[in-house]
């Protein structure tokens, strides 16, 4: 950019959070499709999880997403917790952002399409909508129509019975087109051991995976953190003539980081 900022983590404009690198990576790129393998302690649902979930949310208001987990067990007493736990971390609250297994309040928008039941789901506040699905009982997802999947511990999923899951991320295109995230998957785990009976099939995505392509969004995602500190500059100076400049700019170049963005898919391994 023209000139360098410096923004101070005590100004009111600015909300100082804690992050780990590959964290702050996953953030930049947004990818359509993010397959992370990392170790233990890393944060990956409670952390990186929980905010890619929100940004999707964000990005396609009153779609339908799906959580996908070996047993309803394991989600509901592993995945679910440290999701929960990460949203309200990122300022989310129950009953106002979202709400689990219950029929959201009043304020609540609904989603695109009507839902029969409230067992095993999460309402989020602008119409997002989740439905807990196992992999017990793949035929009962394979109906439905999801504009996201979701894969927490990745390695204890038959890749046998989550393929009869893909015709489901499907529908709606005309409303949800305009997102990167549409169609996208999510999946996180540790190291697939297969002698201990996990399944590797996540690291099979490495060959959908463009370097070149990743490189690009998070250089253009960069240019735009700079953009958006200048922003908080002017402000502090209460320059509205540069603020508004810088405004056009941000939008020029958040169209080039959407575009940029356009099918990614990101595989990594830390």
């Amino acid at each position: 950019m023209s000139r360098r900022t410096r923004v101070s983590h005590d100004d009111k404009d600015v909300e100082l959070r804690y992050s780990n690198w590959i964290s702050a990576v996953v953030d930049l790129i947004a990818p359509k499709n993010l397959y992370l393998v990392a170790g233990r302690a890393t944060a990956k649902t409670g952390d990186i999880f929980a905010k890619r979930s929100q940004r999707v949310c964000v990005d396609m208001p009153r779609s339908m997403q799906v959580m996908v987990s070996d047993t309803y067990m394991n989600a509901l007493r592993n995945v679910v917790p440290a999701l929960l736990e990460g949203w309200e971390r990122q300022g989310w609250k129950r009953g106002i952002h979202y709400v689990t297994d219950e029929r959201p309040p009043s304020h609540f928008k609904n989603p695109y399409k009507p839902v029969e039941t409230y067992q095993h789901t999460i309402s989020i506040y602008n119409g997002c909508f989740f439905n807990l699905g196992s992999l017990d009982q793949p035929s009962g997802l394979a109906g439905g129509s999801y504009q996201h999947i979701y894969c927490d511990e990745a390695r204890l999923l038959k890749f046998d019975k989550l393929k009869k899951l893909t015709p489901a991320i499907r529908g709606e295109y005309a409303t949800f087109g305009h997102s990167v995230f549409y169609r996208g998957q999510t999946a996180t785990t540790d190291m697939p051991n297969i002698l201990e009976g996990d399944d590797d099939w996540i690291l099979q995505n490495e060959k959908h995976y463009n370097p070149e392509q990743a490189k690009l969004a998070l250089q253009v995602a960069l240019v735009l953190n700079e953009i958006r500190q200048e922003i908080v500059a002017a402000k502090q100076i209460n320059d509205g003539k540069a603020i508004e400049k810088l405004k056009v700019t941000l939008a020029r170049w958040t169209e080039r980081w959407v575009k940029a963005r356009k099918d990614l898919t990101f595989s990594y391994y830390v």
